[in-house]
Order: structure tokens, then C-alpha cells, then sequence
């Protein structure tokens, strides 16, 4: 007995389409959240992370601007463009000049860190210790300029 086969049922009505507005979805922005605690690696020894008054920015962003001044070719490196060769034509000053700046820094932020860790840790310890403090220091920067920014009025032309 042969199969029969089902007629195919013509569309009588075209079919709605609905157009939806794609939403575009802009990526959330990073924001830097200070650890509790900095590892030193080489040592396996956390120590606090600062709580960052603005007295202790300032104090920070004074030594910095200390060692900006005492190495010159600094003002020219742009940090928003960032390469690592970049530190190269100011690598022999900055190794002469930076490490009283550093120890001085470690110093006023982690007023914990004892002198044997500092006399045993490596650079990367350095780095581990440094890093999100430069970070944080950032962030607290771009937040009060964005700050100032809405509060600055914006001149009409008249």
C-alpha cells in the first residue's frame, strides 16, 4: 500500500516581524580594589595593605614627584602608552637614583614591614608591594578628578 504524502500548506499570511533594538552593552569599567593584605613572594609573608588617608597620598605622591625631579627623562615617558623599553634611555639614573625614593615609600606605607624583610626581599617582593599601592593611588586620582570634573561648571557661549 503506498504512504501518503502530506500536501505541503502554502503560507496565507506573511508573517510579523518584530524589529527589537539591540542594546549594546558596553563592558563594565575595572576599578582597582585595594587587597587586605600584599604577598612578598620570596619571603611567603603577607603584610597589610595601607588605608589610604589623603595625608598618606600626599606624602606618597610627594616622594614621587622627588624622584620624578631627580630623574628628568621621566617627564618624557608617556605612561598612559606604556612600553617597557620606555624606561631604558632613564634605566641607568632611575637604578642610581630610585632606591632611597623606594625604601622611602615602603617605609611610609607599610610603617609594619619590618627592617630583616626589607633586607632580605627581592625585587619582585619589591614589585608585589609597590604595584597596588601605585594603583590605588591611581584610582584615588581619577576619582577625584572625575569628581571635579562634574563639578566644574561648564562656560555658556553667549
Amino acid at each position: 500500500m503506498p504512504k501518503a504524502t502530506p500536501k505541503k500548506k502554502e503560507p496565507t499570511e506573511v508573517p510579523v516581524v518584530e524589529v527589537v533594538e539591540e542594546s549594546v552593552h558596553e563592558d563594565e569599567m575595572n576599578v582597582f580594589v585595594p587587597p587586605d593584605e600584599v604577598l612578598m613572594s620570596s619571603l611567603n609573608k603577607k603584610v597589610a595593605f595601607p588605608k589610604l588617608s589623603w595625608r598618606l597620598e600626599a606624602k606618597i605622591l610627594k616622594i614621587i614627584g622627588r624622584l620624578v625631579k631627580a630623574v628628568p627623562g621621566l617627564k618624557d615617558i608617556d605612561f598612559m602608552n606604556f612600553q617597557p623599553t620606555d624606561f631604558l634611555s632613564v634605566a641607568s639614573d632611575l637604578l642610581i637614583v630610585a632606591p632611597e625614593y623606594v625604601e622611602e615609600l615602603l617605609k611610609l606605607a607599610y610603617p609594619d614591614l619590618e627592617e630583616a624583610d626589607m633586607e632580605e626581599a627581592t625585587l619582585e617582593d619589591v614589585a608585589d608591594l609597590l604595584v597596588p599601592l601605585f594603583y590605588a593611588i591611581a584610582a584615588s586620582l581619577f576619582t577625584l578628578m572625575a569628581k571635579v570634573g562634574d563639578q566644574t561648571p561648564i562656560p555658556s557661549a553667549a
